[in-house]
């Protein structure tokens, strides 16, 4: 059952993305601008550095040097595709490489958001045996308010990174302007549950992000409870640039 539920879960994000790489390419033959869009369809893309690559209050890269790239296409229905691609280094294997495939739909209702989706994540280079690669469903909503607004997520995989089995994930969020423009503040607490972990897992930060026009920049504190995590349990800073496209 749960094999089926990954392979359906895979077929849906990944066809996302390649609906994603197909608009990508039309607005490339048809000299659209960068960001503009495609038919009905929007193809955007990010590119960003960070000093280290945390995601759930873990970091997935060392402590090092981390670079991502994102390639998306949003259609006017409010569906959309795509896929990221980003350096990682687990320390325990030598994969180096995590792409993910993603898609869903996301609608307005007044300020409400609704939203729901699916992901692939895969580690190409990783050994087969570890059994990294995993898929996840999505749900969440969002609330937007004068300059800022809050939001709340939930993930569920049915057989989570490494084959740890059954998992959920739920992070609450907000986020609001300080005034300046282009300057925000946001800040999020995360809980996760998986069956083969011994305990359930809290992660929690804050950050700010300045949009420069050219370039966005942001630094963030990230601390997580989980026991024998180096620096994570004491929380790490993180800075980062990222320019879209």
């Amino acid at each position: 059952m749960k094999n089926r539920i990954l392979r359906a879960v895979a077929g849906v994000a990944i066809a996302a993305a390649a609906l994603t790489a197909t608009a990508a390419s039309a607005g490339e033959h048809h000299g659209h601008a960068k960001g503009t869009a495609v038919g009905p369809v929007n193809v955007t893309g990010t590119v960003r550095i960070a000093d280290d690559y945390v995601y759930r209050g873990f970091s997935k890269n060392g402590g090092d040097l981390a670079v991502s790239g994102t390639l998306k296409a949003t259609h006017d229905s409010g569906a959309f595709g795509g896929v990221t691609v980003n350096s990682i280094d687990f320390g325990i294997t030598n994969a180096s490489t995590e792409a993910v495939a993603f898609g869903g739909y996301n609608t307005m209702i007044g300020d409400l958001s609704v939203r729901g989706g699916a992901s692939y994540w895969m580690y190409p280079d990783a050994s087969d045996r570890l059994d990294l690669d995993y898929a996840e469903l999505n749900a969440g909503l969002g609330y937007n308010f004068g300059p800022g607004g809050v939001t709340f997520d939930a993930f569920w995989s049915p057989d989570y990174f490494g084959g740890t089995g059954d998992s959920w994930y739920f992070e609450a969020g907000a986020k609001i302007g300080l005034g300046l423009p282009g300057l925000c503040a946001h800040g999020w607490g995360g809980f996760q549950t998986v069956d083969d972990l011994p305990t359930d897992i809290w992660n929690y930060g804050l950050g700010l992000n300045y949009d420069a026009g050219f370039a966005s920049f942001g630094v963030d504190w990230t601390v997580t409870d989980a026991e024998n995590v180096d620096d994570d349990n004491d929380g790490r800073f993180t800075f980062s640039v990222s320019r879209s496209f």
